[in-house]
């Protein structure tokens, strides 16, 4: 399993996408969907909460 924070240096410590970057990641919860079709087409979404 992969988490938002693996190998990642994470600076930004208000978790605020609002506010100016400062380094790392800022988590917004949400979904990402991926589908692979058997010819080996990927489509996908994410989803935003």
């Amino acid at each position: 399993m992969i988490s938002d924070t693996d190998d990642l240096l994470k600076t930004d410590t208000d978790q605020d996408p609002a506010t100016p970057e400062q380094g790392g990641l800022d988590r917004t919860p949400g979904t990402i969907t991926v589908d692979v079709d058997t010819k080996g087409q990927i489509t996908g979404q994410t989803l935003t909460i």
